[in-house]
């Protein structure tokens, strides 16, 4: 009976390393403290030291500054709870935004700002792969004055010898 038991822990291993370091978790919608507290609670330990990328969507009101702390509280605790984590996968959504897609150059890059703050809070040691996920203008803005301010932190972190690997994919791009 023993080696039973031990075939199937052999197995529940093999298979919850595949299942942690081979597949992408989504948190496609309410990506809050509680969510991922449950997600990190409900896994094994070993499980934690094994899952290696997640993927994130935060949405930005284009018609006030309202920023998403709860996401990033989230994803500053998926850090710390995951010490394997190696990539964040983080989608940029605009909602609210002007019908003609035009924002002011202020407003942008407060849009770019935030997005750029919200990344650094937990984007050291790992590498960040930021997507705008609307097709909107005014998120092309935001995601271009953004980007500029991805490649001025790149450059600068060299220099310092910060730890950071943010990249911008600024369409996303649709299979087929």
């Amino acid at each position: 009976m023993s080696s039973i038991f031990v075939v199937c822990r052999l197995i529940h291993a093999e298979l919850e390393e595949i299942l942690f370091t081979r597949f992408i978790f989504s948190f496609p919608h309410y990506m809050r403290l509680a969510t991922v507290q449950k997600l990190t609670n409900t896994i094994s330990p070993r499980a934690c030291t094994l899952l290696r990328e997640v993927m994130a969507i935060i949405h930005f009101d284009g018609r006030g500054d309202e920023y998403p702390l709860q996401k990033q509280e989230a994803l500053t605790y998926l850090k710390r709870k995951l010490p394997g984590l190696k990539k964040v996968h983080l989608a940029v959504g605009f909602v609210a935004a002007p019908l003609d897609g035009v924002l002011v150059k202020r407003r942008r890059d407060g849009f770019a700002d935030m997005i750029m703050e919200f990344v650094i809070s937990f984007a050291s040691g790992i590498e960040v792969v930021v997507t705008n996920s609307d097709s909107q203008q005014c998120g092309k803005g935001i995601m271009q004055a953004f980007d500029e301010k991805v490649e001025e932190l790149m450059a600068s972190s060299k220099m310092k010898a910060a730890d950071y690997d943010i990249k911008v994919v600024r369409e996303r791009r649709r299979l087929i």
